[in-house]
């Protein structure tokens, strides 16, 4: 057993990364107590578990995977993103600390991806009611729209799909739909497994 906690569980996928600098991957995985946990590979007090690097209490249950990233061009370092139950985004340094919270939705964050752009960074958030948001780096939020006609939004991917330099945000459904949106979020593309494709 790497490592354990009390009184939470853990429903999503640990992040890893090397947050103290030291080579070594470390362990970031947020819990259904609200806390925002991070393990270091070592063990130096011998207990046969790995050490604690921080806890961090969220204040609501977290409800993504931990998104890791140099978000915020204000810090020192990378930052983790996670979203919350409640509808909260809360960005947080890579020691533990609590950067901004901001509350973007009525519903849980269920997905949850970063980019880095030539303009600015951001990060673009999904809720259990299929809403999508464009949040940038210092928690202002850009746009929102809902996709709620298409069915539940899955987690969001970001990537330059056609080689323009431009960034994509692609979604896809329960519904068998695959969504494509500039970053601006205008000139979606709506393709469909489940009936004619179409273009907008």
């Amino acid at each position: 057993v790497f490592a354990e906690i009390n009184n939470g569980q853990f429903l999503h996928s640990p992040s890893l990364t090397d947050l103290d600098y030291d080579g070594d991957l470390d362990v970031i995985s947020g819990s259904t107590n609200g806390k925002l946990f991070a393990w270091q590979e070592t063990d130096l007090d011998g207990n046969g578990r790995a050490d604690l690097y921080f806890e961090l209490d969220c204040g609501a249950p977290i409800s993504t995977v931990a998104v890791i990233g140099d978000w915020s061009v204000n810090e020192t370092g990378r930052e983790i993103a996670v979203g919350l139950e409640n509808g909260e985004l809360c960005l947080i340094r890579e020691t533990g600390e609590i950067i901004w919270k901001k509350n973007i939705s009525g519903a849980a964050i269920t997905g949850l991806a970063g980019f880095l752009g030539p303009a600015q960074n951001g990060l673009i958030c999904v809720d259990s009611q299929s809403q999508v948001t464009y949040v940038d780096e210092s928690s202002e939020l850009v746009w929102q729209e809902s996709f709620s006609q298409y069915g539940i939004v899955n987690y969001p991917a970001i990537g330059n799909l056609n080689g323009d330099d431009n960034l994509n945000i692609v979604l896809t459904t329960d519904q068998g739909y695959i969504i494509v949106l500039e970053l601006n979020g205008s000139g979606e593309i709506f393709l469909s497994l489940n009936a004619e494709s179409t273009c907008s």
